[in-house]
C-alpha cells in the first residue's frame, strides 16, 4: 500500500540534536537583523525576512532526507501542540533557499520567528529564553523525530474513497442479513402456530389427524352395533 500512502520519515539537518548554545555559535541559530532592509543566508537574500525583523532564523543545512517548505512548516506546528507556550511561537514561517522555488523537496531552508514581545533589539535576554530557545526545540522535535509519532500518516483520496465503499458495502449486507433473519423468523413462527393449532406434533394428544382417526373408530362401532 506504499504506493497510495504518504509515509512520513524523520530528517536530520546540520547541527539538529545540539543544544541551543551549540547551534548558536555554529551560526545555524541567528537574530534576524536587517542590513539595508535585507537578510541574507548562504548567499541567498530571504524575502520574507523583513516581516520578521527582531526574531529568530534557525537555518536547517543539509536536510537529509530532503523535505518541501510546506512539510516543514507542517511539522513544526504538529509539534506545537505538544508545546505549553504555543502562543509565544504563533509567527512561523519556512522558506527554501537552496536557489529554486516551489515546494518541491529541498537540502536547505530557512525557519523565521518572530513574536513582537521579543525583539531582539529591545532585550536580546527574553529573545534568547522566550523566544529562540523554545523555539529551537519545538524545530528540532518537529523535523527530527519520527513524524508517525506526531501525527497518522495521510491516505491517498483513493484509499479513503475504497474504504468509504467497503463500509457501505458491509452495512448493507448486515441489514440484508438481519432482514433475511427476521424472514426466516416469521415463517419459522407461523409453522410452530399452525402445528400446535392442531397438527399431527406427537407431543399433542388432540391434533387433527388423531381427531379424525377417532372419529372413524366411533363410526365403525356403531354400525357394528346396528348390525347385531
Amino acid at each position: 500500500m506504499s504506493d497510495v500512502m504518504d509515509v512520513a520519515v524523520p530528517s536530520k539537518f546540520e547541527q539538529s540534536g545540539a543544544t541551543f548554545d551549540e547551534a548558536s555559535k555554529a551560526g545555524v541559530i541567528r537574530p534576524v537583523l536587517l542590513t539595508k532592509n535585507r537578510f541574507v543566508i548562504n548567499g541567498q537574500e530571504v524575502p520574507d525576512a523583513p516581516q520578521y525583523a527582531g526574531g529568530e532564523a534557525i537555518i536547517l543545512n543539509n536536510i537529509e532526507p530532503a523535505l518541501p517548505p510546506d512539510e516543514i512548516y507542517g511539522r513544526i506546528n504538529r509539534a506545537l501542540l505538544k508545546f505549553n507556550d504555543a502562543e509565544q511561537l504563533k509567527q512561523i514561517h519556512v522558506t527554501r533557499i537552496d536557489g529554486n522555488t516551489g515546494q518541491g523537496p529541498t537540502h536547505a531552508a530557512v525557519v523565521l520567528v518572530a513574536n513582537k514581545n521579543f525583539d531582539y533589539g529591545k532585550n536580546p535576554a527574553d529573545w534568547r529564553d522566550k523566544l529562540a530557545a523554545p523555539a529551537w526545540k519545538v524545530v528540532n522535535e518537529g523535523v527530527v523525530t519520527d513524524p508517525s509519532l506526531q501525527k497518522v500518516s495521510n491516505f491517498d483520496p483513493q484509499v479513503a474513497g475504497d474504504t468509504q465503499k467497503a463500509a457501505m458495502l458491509a452495512t448493507l449486507g448486515s441489514i440484508i442479513a438481519i432482514m433475511v433473519w427476521i424472514c426466516l423468523a416469521a415463517v419459522w413462527r407461523s409453522q410452530v402456530w399452525h402445528r400446535d393449532r392442531g397438527g399431527d406434533d406427537p407431543r399433542h394428544g388432540h391434533g387433527r389427524g388423531r381427531g379424525r382417526t377417532f372419529a372413524l373408530v366411533c363410526r365403525h362401532r356403531d354400525r357394528s352395533r346396528a348390525g347385531a
